[in-house]
């Protein structure tokens, strides 16, 4: 059964020879007439369509992730051997503002074929994906701390942030990476309102706030904005330590 997408990149952008970078039943050929290029997925037995999606989505988002480049993919065709119809929809694409070529940045990565028997890989990359979207600060440190939660979802991989000595003290450092992507997640997730677990009163102090989540106080988004590189750093080295690489020599 045969899944036959059109998929196009932003302007000044070209896929190169993308096909080593993907599962063996995927296939990409340019399209003789006009611009973009035709990938198929083929696969031995029936599949849905819904697979056939989630299966190039996954991939799409290693793309994003490794590449930082939208692909726009449209379901032009299923082949099967007993019916044939033809489905279409589309994702969105965004346009870096620069030249690239996939192929080229992926081989600059040592990228390789992804195995996928990680089952939250695909879970983490879309919400990575998500995350770098148009949406607000808040929806960002949540996406991305899910990336983190997903990983470590114990409590104990979370150090308790606290003074060493008087409790009433100042915090002096800012806490372990972990409990501050958790600490901002709880933050932007309580509408506005005065703290109440003792952590997060600490934390709010350390950064100079002195109320949860409020979309419409400039400092406090500002605050946040200045602490969103700790989600996105953890969120990116989980993932980064999943991607198949080729080894250096």
């Amino acid at each position: 059964m045969k899944f036959k997408y059109k998929i196009t990149t932003p302007p000044h952008v070209q896929l190169g020879d993308i096909s080593k970078f993907l599962p063996g039943n995927f296939s990409v050929e340019i399209e003789k007439e006009g611009h973009g290029h035709s990938l198929t997925i083929d696969y031995n037995s029936s599949a849905s369509k819904e697979k056939s999606y989630a299966d190039l989505q996954k991939e799409i988002d290693r793309i994003f992730f490794l590449t930082g480049i939208h692909i726009d993919s449209i379901l032009e065709e299923i082949e099967d051997d007993d019916d044939g119809n033809t489905t279409m929809f589309q994702l969105i694409c965004s346009s870096p503002s620069i030249s690239a070529n996939v192929a080229e940045s992926l081989s600059a990565h040592r990228i390789t074929t992804q195995q996928w028997e990680d089952n939250n890989l695909s879970v983490q990359l879309r919400l990575w994906t998500l995350a770098q979207k148009e949406v607000t600060l808040a929806a960002k440190v949540n996406l991305l701390f899910q990336i983190i939660e997903i990983e470590h979802p114990k409590k104990e991989s979370y150090p308790e942030y606290k003074n060493p000595e008087d409790t009433n003290a100042e915090p002096i450092d800012f806490p372990h990476q972990m409990t501050e992507s958790r600490l901002l997640r709880n933050l932007v997730s309580h509408s506005k309102g005065e703290p109440q677990q003792i952590q997060l009163k600490r934390y709010c102090r350390r950064i100079g706030l002195d109320t949860t989540h409020d979309p419409t106080n400039p400092n406090f988004l500002s605050k946040i904005q200045e602490r969103l590189h700790i989600p996105r750093e953890q969120a990116k080295e989980i993932i980064d330590g999943k991607i198949y690489r080729t080894q250096t020599s």
